[in-house]
């Protein structure tokens, strides 16, 4: 979840992980627009946590 609203992709913004905490990411890259297409997630636990499915529309 988002600390902050954005209004650029390119902007950071500041995501909390459940696990892990605080950690800062491309807004681009957490919504997954860019070249890849892949949605990121927390980089300790590789965005996967049980019961928590990431779906891009």
């Amino acid at each position: 979840m988002p600390k902050q609203k954005f209004s650029d992709l390119e902007e950071y913004v500041t995501i909390i992980c459940r696990e892990h905490g605080d950690y800062k990411i491309k807004a681009r890259n957490h919504i997954g627009e860019n070249e890849e297409e892949i949605a990121y997630g927390c980089p300790e636990c590789c965005g996967f946590i049980e019961g928590v499915h990431v779906t891009i529309h």
